[in-house]
């Protein structure tokens, strides 16, 4: 036994099920290294609170057992003890909600078989993984792929998924080749140029920049034609490109994310006198293991996370893959994405979130989108609304709530007894008018 190395012990805080599990596996393997499968229960016993540790043994002490109990009754004892204590429907919710998120179809289809031994599905279990493998994905291509696929099980889908991310894979390395080709042969001609003495001439088959739109494009071809300056509000060029004096101090930057699923927008005003919010969280990367600050602007108007090129290099440029999203603004100019990228966030209760930025160039801060700020509760929505309620004094509402104001004659309520002064002289004097509504009153008063 001395041969090798005991199993680690339990840890004292975390995860306690994944804990046990990990622990117990191990303790398996050494049991089955050392020639002890076979031995008794007492001393595989006394072998597993050996490598157990303090808290094992803690909890091996709570242990009540009907006689003596045997190695596999100890075992189903720390069985129960460490099962996850969490809802099958919380699980089963958590289960077919679980998304990609740029991970590989591999560590995706371990996260989901993982997953479901919590939701006891029984013989669907594999039903139930195709099913989630099939709405988690990234790519909308491969889901729709897997759709038209006639008698798809989950073997099958397997293949097809890895088979569409090797390709991916391999398209983006060509992709990358020619650029770096393209690249090279401009290089090369930069260098064939005439000595200074000889004067240069522009071809003219070379196409300059439009002073309409900013970019190249064949003749009577711009694509700023027919289209409004989001600054001046004229037609046929752009805002970038607008020659108004007052376009640059009236230009707000809005970007719209068009892409194959869900469409995303993202704001970045510059506002010297507005007031911004900021927060700083840490992440880390594939390039990076090691926590990194990074301060965000939280922009409420934005559906979409977008990283600076300047704090992506902070970050030690991070792998980056193929972003299916096309950032333009809202006048029709181009923002060019760099790619997408993933980033790790670790919250103070150990929890992890990935968190998926596209990556662009401006020397703007980072921002956070919407879902993002609600997600790490770095914003809170009240939902709490004020009623109001406008009242209106008019004359009806008034005679409603004091019907017994305006009932009757107005006589009052006791009677009162006048006393008559029989030493002074009468004197008669013409009665008082009667309103004229309350003439009917009156005389039926009289009358009566």
């Amino acid at each position: 036994m001395e041969r090798f190395l005991l199993p680690d012990p339990l840890p004292v805080s975390g995860n306690l099920p994944e804990q046990w599990l990990r622990f117990k596996k191990q303790f398996t393997q050494f049991i089955d290294a050392s020639d002890k499968a076979d031995a008794n229960a007492k001393t595989k016993t006394a072998i597993l609170l050996r490598c157990i540790g303090d808290k094992g043994n803690d909890i091996y002490d709570n242990f009540t057992f009907e006689g003596v109990p045997t190695f596999d009754d100890v075992i189903a004892k720390f069985d129960e003890f460490c099962r996850p204590r969490v809802s099958v429907f919380a699980s089963r919710h958590h289960f077919l909600t679980m998304k990609q998120n740029d991970r590989s179809i591999d560590d995706f289809i371990t996260a989901l078989k993982k997953q479901v031994r919590e939701c006891a599905f029984g013989d669907l279990r594999d039903d139930m993984v195709l099913h989630a493998l099939t709405l988690g994905l990234d790519q909308e291509r491969t889901r729709r792929r897997l759709f038209e696929t006639k008698n798809l099980d989950l073997e099958k889908a397997i293949t097809l998924c890895r088979l569409a991310e090797d390709t991916e894979g391999e398209m983006r390395k060509l992709k990358l080749n020619e650029e770096v080709q393209a690249v090279y042969k401009t290089r090369q001609k930069k260098a064939k140029r005439r000595p200074r003495s000889q004067p240069t001439h522009t071809s003219s088959n070379k196409a300059d920049k439009c002073g309409k739109c900013g970019t190249e494009h064949p003749p009577r071809q711009c694509p700023a034609f027919g289209s409004e300056c989001y600054a001046c509000k004229k037609k046929n060029h752009y805002a970038k490109c607008c020659r108004a004096p007052q376009a640059q101090s009236k230009a707000k930057r809005v970007y719209l994310v068009d892409g194959d699923s869900d469409s995303s927008i993202l704001r970045i005003q510059v506002d010297k006198e507005g007031r911004r919010l900021m927060a700083t969280i840490n992440v880390s990367s594939e390039s990076r293991s090691a926590p990194t600050a990074l301060r965000c602007q939280l922009d409420t108007a934005a559906t979409c996370n977008v990283l600076s090129v300047t704090d992506y290099r902070l970050l030690g440029s991070p792998p980056l893959r193929a972003s299916t999203s096309n950032l333009t603004m809202y006048d029709g100019s181009q923002v060019p994405s760099k790619g997408r990228c993933s980033l790790t966030l670790r919250e103070i209760d150990q929890r992890e979130e990935i968190l998926i930025f596209e990556v662009v160039k401006t020397r703007h801060a980072t921002l956070l989108s919407l879902d993002t700020c609600l997600k790490l509760d770095l914003i809170a929505v009240s939902e709490h609304v004020s009623l109001v309620e406008d009242r209106t004094n008019d004359i009806d509402a008034a005679i409603t709530e004091y019907a017994d104001v305006f009932t009757g004659l107005g006589c009052l309520p006791s009677e009162y007894n006048i006393e008559i002064d029989t030493t002074v002289a009468p004197v008669q004097n013409r009665p008082r008018k009667v309103a004229y509504a309350l003439k009917d009153e009156f005389l039926k008063k009289i009358e009566a």
